[in-house]
């Protein structure tokens, strides 16, 4: 049974493949590496994984089966050992086990592995727990009423394991930040209490906080959504006891603002959560910033048909077109990556963002023709830890040349002065490609900056140390940075990037930690439509935000370095008629801005 925006009931034909004796747990996942999602099963009545290899269409191109521990009850997918291939956890009841089975990337495994949990093992669930970028898992065991935390080792063995207390007959385990701490917290469904526990993390091996909600009758299994709209995550639980879904609405902390029941069919076992009818997309679902917005311009598939139509133009009228992309979406994604492919593009992406922004990111598509040289994704993100925690991260440098066969993924741990608590645990990412065009090569970085616009003296350290970054992977190259950078031409971070030796003493000094950045101050950056038209755009962004009505700025740039040549900028209207966008003529609150620059 599927439930929709108003609760309308939609229903599916069913296409049915043979899998091993009672299965009971369904994964989704691209085991083979091929584009194509598979499907991964548990079956419980002879202790086998199935996998059925998909064609990318409605039917099936290869089963195989694993053995398993005795009653397999849950499994979980995910890449444990860190080598790209996905691999999956299978929670066995009988043994009190999880089982780690690693995956080749093809068609076969490469390894398994088993590690105790606690009695009669029902529900498993993937993070990183201990923020060491490296793959956890927690198992919900209904014997002993406990939830067992397996801490990995990024290979293929455990650092740590523990168990904590939970409420009676825990029958479903997820993982989510609730109070937005960037610590992995615990939504656990205790059947026997009917009631859900929220387990709040401290980011290394402990529970902080545990707090209990009531549920219908005998809970069976739990997800979670932003149903409300207000990027906190909400939880949903089905109730086989009186037949009903408990939605609680939560305050992005610790607590409830609201609870509904809605009724389902009989004996509801399992809940899920996704946008089937496609009636808003991942800009639109703070309802509040476009509450301006006519309906129907919300829709994902309205709105995607003008990107497509902007982007199409552009691949069409200019030769060796490279676009960077800004707030991408897992929902986007596969859509995204089909209409690259049939335009003979490669899209490199990395999303950073979490469940209550839809993994928001950032992503640069070439021709597939077009030489690549290398490719870095750097994640920068700002935090708080202590210093052995900064040494465990070994963060003493600003970036490596990757292999275009493992890609350069890592993180910059930024000081954390005291202006910085506004920005405590915000993650972006930069994408940087180098290409040869004509025999001539150049880098390409695209960057999203954090949305903090009364904290200037943080973006002043985001934006300097990804101009930098750009400058030390060019290695005295020429480069173009393009992005969504948050900050007007009027503010201290345009001119620390534009003006030589520019220094604002409000720039918070290294006084907590051992690790600290210095802006190189000599090194600037021209922005590609100030140089054509000796003025940036009057606007980029027009929105409708809860502290303006109709905010309307210039927060996009293309930047570059050296004596390139702006041939041309694409034109921009001088200043916005009607209401925010996006309307019907504009897919996003942003304009899209172009230039033709000409390699010397």
């Amino acid at each position: 049974m599927i439930f929709l925006a108003q609760f309308c009931q939609i229903t599916f034909v069913p296409v049915s493949f043979p899998v091993g004796s009672y299965p009971i747990s369904i994964a989704v996942s691209d085991f083979n590496l091929d584009l194509k999602l598979d499907v991964i099963v548990a079956n419980s009545g002879d202790n086998t994984v199935t996998v059925l290899l998909g064609n990318g269409v409605n039917n099936i191109t290869k089963r195989i089966d694993f053995p398993t521990h005795r009653n397999p009850r849950a499994i979980a997918v995910f890449d444990f050992n860190l080598d790209n291939n996905p691999d999956f956890v299978v929670a066995s009841s009988t043994n009190n086990s999880v089982t780690l089975l690693l995956g080749n990337g093809i068609d076969n495994l490469i390894g398994q592995r088993s590690f105790p949990t606690g009695t009669n093992p029902q529900s498993v669930a993937v993070g990183d727990f201990n923020r060491d970028s490296k793959p956890d898992f927690v198992v919900a065991n209904t014997g002993d009423n406990t939830i067992t935390v397996i801490l990995g080792n990024g290979v293929n063995s455990l650092i740590g394991i523990a168990n904590f207390p939970t409420g009676i007959n825990p029958r479903s385990v997820i993982v989510e930040d609730f109070d937005r701490d960037n610590n992995s917290d615990f939504v656990v469904v205790n059947s026997g209490d009917n009631d859900v526990t929220v387990l709040i993390g401290d980011g290394v091996d402990t529970i902080i906080k545990q707090q209990n909600f009531s549920t219908g009758l005998s809970p069976q299994s739990v997800a979670l959504g932003d149903f409300n709209h207000d990027n906190n995550p909400d939880i949903i639980v089905v109730n086989s006891g009186d037949n009903t879904m408990t939605v609680l609405l939560m305050n992005g902390v610790d607590a409830i603002i609201g609870q509904k029941t809605f009724p389902t069919g009989a004996n509801p076992q399992a809940v899920a959560v996704t946008n089937f009818n496609l009636d808003v997309s991942t800009c639109a679902d703070k309802l509040e910033i476009y509450s301006k917005c006519q309906p129907e311009f919300l829709k994902t598939d309205y709105r995607w048909n003008l990107i497509r139509s902007e982007l199409v133009r552009e691949i069409q009228n200019y030769e060796n077109t490279i676009i960077c992309l800004q707030e991408l979406s897992l929902k986007l994604l596969p859509e995204l990556e089909l209409f690259f492919r049939q335009l003979n593009y490669t899209l490199f992406h990395h999303l950073y963002g979490g469940r209550h922004n839809d993994c928001v990111g950032t992503g640069i598509a070439i021709p597939a023709s077009m030489e690549l040289n290398s490719l870095s994704i750097i994640r920068i993100g700002d935090y708080i830890h202590s210093i052995s925690k900064l040494r465990e991260k070994q963060a003493n440098s600003l970036t490596s040349e990757c292999n275009l066969n493992e890609p350069d993924t890592q993180e910059i741990l930024l000081d954390a002065s005291d202006p910085w608590e506004t920005a405590m645990g915000r993650i972006n990412a930069l994408i940087c490609i180098k290409v040869t065009i004509n025999n001539k090569s150049i880098h390409i970085g695209t960057y999203h900056m954090p949305c903090l616009y009364k904290d200037l003296d943080v973006m002043l350290i985001h934006s300097s140390i990804v101009k930098d970054l750009m400058f030390h992977l060019a290695g005295g190259q020429y480069f173009i940075l393009a992005g969504d950078f948050n900050f007007n031409s009027t503010d201290i971070c345009y001119k620390a990037l534009t003006e030589k030796n520019y220094i604002d003493c409000r720039l918070p000094e290294s006084s907590k930690y051992e690790i600290s950045y210095q802006r190189n101050a000599e090194q600037v950056l021209k922005s590609a439509y100030r140089e054509k038209n000796g003025v940036e755009p009057t606007y980029t962004n027009f929105a409708h935000t809860p502290h303006c009505p109709n905010y309307c700025d210039t927060l996009d740039y293309i930047f570059f370095n050296g004596n390139l040549t702006i041939e041309n900028v694409l034109k921009l209207p001088d200043y916005p008629s009607g209401e925010s966008y996006p309307d019907e003529t504009h897919p996003s609150d942003h304009l899209m801005i172009a230039a033709t620059i000409r390699l010397s």
